[in-house]
């Protein structure tokens, strides 16, 4: 027998050994959620319970191998105890194991197929292409219908709500198609016996609808145990509320301070409303954290707490001693990259390796000037989850408008911005290409689009395009800025939101892309700059290199060291969620998880100036920094805090160097006396003034109009468009 007391701390063991019924376990982060559960499903083998009896579901496969693993390694050579059998995976293969049994109950072969996303699009562009023979580039793309219906099954709504809710910018009679793509698809699957990835939960939980098969089901899952239930969403929380209904065992584990991941419909009111939806129950804390030092968990026990839905924990720490988190002023974004990098080279100096660095970010476009200073130092890095920022998409698709003008012979880039475009395809393409390459200016290829021999609809596109290049008839004259958001307004911004699913964050990445090019006086600068990162030769396929992730990628993450990035408000917490009490909580969260990935050194960045439409804005540190005792925090940086704005004459915006981007280097003298700013942070040496800022507050409330918003209302009066620049 396992010496059960010996192995887990008091917490652990109290769940081992009293979690029978239905039994919500709160386990703070770095606390030993999986060793609990492992421990648990071993105590219950133990104790007889037949492995067929047990189900665990989890959401990844990696998390399910992790603990069936661990199970075998605790119970290995034991003759008196039987794993095999054990109903244990995700959500989704547990799904299909059921289904195989009873699909003749909801009108499937038990032989029914599963749709991977490749087979999924095909049926659905055969949907779309039945109810809109003749859609455009600015009608919603089959993977944005595909995200819409997957989002409203989890959620448990219609896609006719999903898009009331959601979509009310889409016209009605777009959304009226989508419902009748949305049900074509849905016809279509049923007939051909095949399920996508979300039907086998909405079918799962569509047959424990049947008495006769609940009954069956949760007779035999007399154990249910489910891994992070602050990351279900409406549909597994009614699977698990069904099976467990029969045998009334379930054991759920999760925190709902992690509860980040409301945009895949997860829910957190399921970890926080289940002791009053499962009677009578009981809840168990497991409080002690094996990761972090005491000072990094005093600071997120403090953040959490100004959450109004939450369990109360408290986080206390295993180890010893350790430092307080590092709260860092620097200027702005170039200042706060240079400093990030030196303090790598310190922490590589004092034996931490890069691998145990990593760099949290809220969003992508956050990273931006990082990127380009970790390259200039030939640092190596890895972005986790995801592409580099100048790697992505629609950053190129940006960038190619921008090097076609600089360079009229580059085909890669024309033909990019061609294929963006109704009408034309590979072998008009290779016409139209002809045709330009012949011509010896930019101004002249411009000019000759409208002339091309192709079809109507190629015809109509390449006016378009002409129309939107006549921007830049004045070759790299117009100012970097003006050229990036004349893309985004005539053109780039409703494309994005026909193709992909989450434009609104790509829309973010291009608004910081934006306020970045504002930064450079000369084209030739910024292209290369751009094309520097592009090239760098990626030495993060092996060896050491650093992490760059994204909070939401780093969860379930630790390393010794973490840099969390650009805490102002507007940036982290994200401006959308001043006015929704409910959105800043969870962002609230999220800060939460960036904080309990560090184990020894956790260093918050405050960038406290920024460009916002080509201007020098000063900014307020995050309310994050603010709502918390400054004694949790060690300060370091620019008179950290301190109101180094009085003493400092400022160039109304800062300008890279050719040699270094970061401040206190060769080149890098980024500020020019032009005039004093007006604004400035209090000079009691905190940083800032203001008290906790609440949802409705004037001062963040206003934040809510975008950069790219205000931009695009401040240049409809400049009159820099085709017409007049053909007049001229």
């Amino acid at each position: 027998m396992i010496n059960y007391r010996t192995e887990l701390n008091s917490e652990q063991y109290e769940v081992i050994e009293k979690g029978g019924g239905y039994s919500l376990v709160l386990a703070g982060a770095g606390s030993g959620k999986t060793r609990t559960l492992v421990y648990r499903v071993a105590y219950l083998l133990e104790h007889g319970i037949a492995p067929e009896n047990i189900l665990l579901l989890t959401f990844t496969n990696k998390a399910a191998r992790e603990m069936m693993e661990r199970l075998y390694e605790l119970l290995a050579g034991r003759s008196d105890v039987r794993i095999t059998g054990i109903w244990g995976g995700t959500f989704h293969s547990m799904a299909n194991r059921i289904l195989r049994r009873y699909a003749g109950a909801i009108g499937f072969s038990n032989s029914f197929a599963i749709l991977d996303e490749d087979d999924s699009e095909d049926l659905l562009k055969e949907s779309l292409k039945s109810v809109v023979p003749e859609a455009d580039k600015s009608f919603p793309k089959t993977r944005v219908i595909r995200s819409m219906i997957s989002f409203a099954k989890n959620k448990g709504v219609s896609v006719s709500e999903l898009l009331a809710e959601k979509y009310a910018h889409i016209p009605d009679e777009v959304a009226s198609q989508i419902r009748q793509i949305a049900g074509l698809y849905e016809e279509k699957k049923k007939k051909a016996s095949s399920m996508d990835f979300d039907d086998l939960l909405y079918y799962w939980n569509l047959l424990l609808d049947d008495p006769r098969i609940r009954q069956e089901l949760g007779g035999q899952f007399k154990y249910i145990l489910v891994d992070e239930y602050q990351d279900t969403n409406y549909i597994q929380s009614s699977i698990v509320r069904k099976l467990s209904s029969v045998a009334n065992n379930l054991l759920v584990v999760g925190d709902d301070a992690q509860s980040i991941y409301s945009f895949r419909a997860a829910t957190i009111s399921n970890i926080l409303g289940f002791p009053k939806d499962f009677t009578p129950s009981q809840v168990f804390r497991i409080e002690t954290n094996y990761r972090s030092v005491a000072g990094i968990l005093n600071l997120a026990s403090a953040s959490i707490a100004r959450n109004i839905k939450q369990h109360k924990k408290t986080l206390k720490s295993a180890r010893e001693g350790g430092d307080k988190p590092n709260l860092v002023y620097v200027r702005n974004n170039l200042e706060q990259s240079s400093w990030v990098v030196s303090q790598i080279r310190r922490l590589e100096s004092q034996g931490v390796s890069k691998k145990d660095i990593a760099i949290l970010f809220r969003s992508s476009f956050h990273i931006l000037e990082l990127e380009l200073e970790l390259n200039r130092a030939r640092i190596p890095y890895a972005v986790r989850g995801g592409m580099r920022f100048f790697e992505q998409a629609h950053v190129k698709d940006i960038l190619a408008y921008l090097r076609l003008v600089s360079n009229p012979a580059d085909g890669v880039s024309w033909r990019r911005v061609l294929k963006m475009r109704d009408g034309i395809g590979e072998k008009t393409l290779d016409f139209i290409w002809r045709e330009l390459e012949s011509r010896p200016s930019f101004a002249e290829q411009v000019m000759i689009l409208s002339e091309l021999g192709v079809s109507t609809k190629a015809k109509q596109s390449l006016l378009e395009v002409q129309d939107l290049l006549g921007l830049f008839l004045g070759g790299t004259a117009l100012p970097l800025r003006e050229s990036i958001l004349g893309i985004l307004e005539k053109f780039y911004r409703t494309y994005l939101q026909a193709n992909f699913e989450n434009f609104k964050e790509r829309v973010a990445d291009l608004e910081g892309l934006l306020e970045f090019a504002s930064q450079y006086q000369t084209w030739d600068l910024f292209l290369a700059d751009t094309a520097l990162s592009e090239k760098f030769d990626k030495e993060e396929s092996g060896g050491d290199h650093l992490i760059l992730s994204t909070i939401h990628q780093s969860k379930g993450l630790e390393w010794k060291a973490v840099f969390i990035l650009a805490l102002a408000d507007g940036s982290f917490p994200h401006f959308r969620s001043f006015d929704n009490q409910e959105e800043l909580e969870e962002e609230r969260r999220l800060f939460y998880v960036a904080c309990t990935r560090a184990k020894d050194h956790l260093y918050c960045m405050v960038p406290q100036m920024s460009m916002t439409n080509g201007e020098l804005r000063v900014n307020q540190p995050s309310v994050f920094v603010k709502e918390v005792d400054s004694g949790l925090f060690k300060k370091e940086g620019t008179s950290a805090g301190s109101s180094y704005l009085d003493r400092l004459n400022i160039d109304s915006g800062f300008r890279p160097s050719g040699s270094g981007f970061g401040v206190g280097g060769s080149g890098s003298s980024l500020y020019r006396s032009k005039g004093r700013a007006d604004e400035m942070y209090d000079s009691s040496g905190d940083g800032y003034e203001e008290p906790f800022l609440k949802v409705g507050d004037d001062r963040i409330s206003a934040s809510r109009e975008t950069a790219l918003e205000r931009a695009a209302r401040k240049s409809k009066s400049r009159g820099v468009f085709w017409d007049s620049l053909k007049k001229s």
